[in-house]
């Protein structure tokens, strides 16, 4: 009990110094969790734009010579579908030309692809408004535009009409991760919707885990064999995601190393606090030991006193931290319908210990100083 009142006396006694190791615990350990968070929202970011542009993992295109019909898009699917893996999606995407397109405001270039309304379950594109493509006829033909055709002036129900005055429906708007504007089209109502050209692009694209490019390239030439006609230019693995996390590793350690020297500075920070007090504690602590007072009872209360001011600090870092945790990865995510990172705990639980630990390393500092004092030399203060 009487170490308890000690440890309580001493913490009145030296108030500004503790405010400012819980103002030093406070930034370092927000600073601790900012880096952390800012290290896992950039991963989730690229991984989400990688997945967007070019795929998830992992996604395989057989890109087809131009000769290829509509119809043989639709048997290609149809067989690649039955001799893939059940979860497998495939899906037909024909690219034409960026066309002039008429929105409700203003003249549109966009880019037309015709397909499915498998493609959804390939890409799996966030839909940002409205419904994707589905196959329920329609009079008239229905699209889709991704987020950059939106922002031009493209919205649901406005109708995009082509140069030969074919009109689209837009029914909804999804995130596709281009920068320039595109109008996804059913391939079933192609010949309502565009006039294909001979500078289309046609391929098909294959998407589930642990897909093989040499398992789809060895189905699609067996059914060219039996079709005897070469439909098939080549079939390649088109996500980057693993291309882009080898790079991201990269940048990985440089946020470790931006983090460890975060740590580093908060352990520096408070030990330099407690160690520019420990000679005026020390004669402090020698005066009280003079009285009566047992050193290990003074060396367990410079020890409370430490850990009692830690806490505090880890109190008020950790309130401020989760408040401002999620605003930090809204701001830094620049896409819509990136995961967002949980707080990052473990960094946490580090940025603490490591303050607590030097908070009690810099109050043991005094004591060590006061064990060192000849009793003779205390007795003349």
């Amino acid at each position: 009990m009487k170490t308890l009142r000690l440890a309580g006396q001493l913490l009145r006694g030296h108030a500004r110094g503790h405010l400012l190791t819980m103002v030093t615990l406070l930034l370092g350990l927000v600073g601790i969790v900012t880096v952390a968070g800012a290290s896992t929202t950039m991963a989730r970011t690229i991984e989400h734009q990688s997945a967007l542009e070019s795929g998830h993992r992992v996604t395989v295109t057989a890109y087809l010579y131009a000769t290829a019909s509509p119809v043989d898009l639709q048997r290609l699917t149809a067989q690649l579908q039955r001799r893939t893996p059940e979860q497998a999606a495939v899906a037909p995407v024909v690219r034409l030309p960026t066309l002039a397109v008429t929105a409700p405001q203003h003249l549109v270039e966009t880019q037309v692809v015709l397909t499915t309304p498998a493609l959804i379950a390939v890409r799996r594109w966030p839909v940002l408004a409205g419904a994707w493509l589905d196959d329920t006829a329609s009079l008239v033909p229905t699209g889709v535009v991704n987020r950059a055709a939106a922002g031009l002036g493209a919205g649901i129900g406005d109708v995009l009409r082509t140069d030969d005055g074919t009109g689209v429906v837009i029914r909804g708007i999804v995130e596709d991760g281009l920068r320039d504007p595109c109008v996804y089209v059913r391939l079933e109502e192609h010949a309502g919707a565009v006039v294909l050209s001979d500078d289309r692009t046609s391929a098909l694209t294959v998407s589930a885990p642990g897909l093989d490019a040499a398992v789809v390239r060895e189905v699609l030439t067996g059914i060219e064999s039996i079709a005897g006609s070469a439909l098939v230019e080549r079939v390649e693995r088109t996500d980057r995601l693993d291309e882009l996390l080898a790079e991201l590793s990269a940048a990985t350690i440089a946020f470790v190393v931006v983090g460890t020297f975060s740590v580093l500075s908060l352990s520096v920070g408070i030990l330099n606090i407690g160690l520019s007090r420990s000679r005026e504690r020390a004669w402090e602590l020698a005066l009280r030991r003079a009285l009566g007072m047992p050193r290990p009872a003074l060396a367990l209360a410079m020890v409370i006193e430490s850990q009692v001011v830690a806490g505090a600090a880890a109190a008020a870092a950790i309130s401020v931290s989760v408040v401002a945790h999620p605003a930090m990865v809204s701001a830094m995510a620049t896409l819509p319908d990136t995961a967002a990172s949980s707080y990052p705990v473990d960094a946490a639980v580090l940025g603490l210990g490591v303050g607590a630990l030097a908070a009690a390393i810099g109050n043991i500092a005094p004591v060590a100083r006061m064990w060192r004092l000849p009793m003779s030399m205390i007795m003349r203060l």
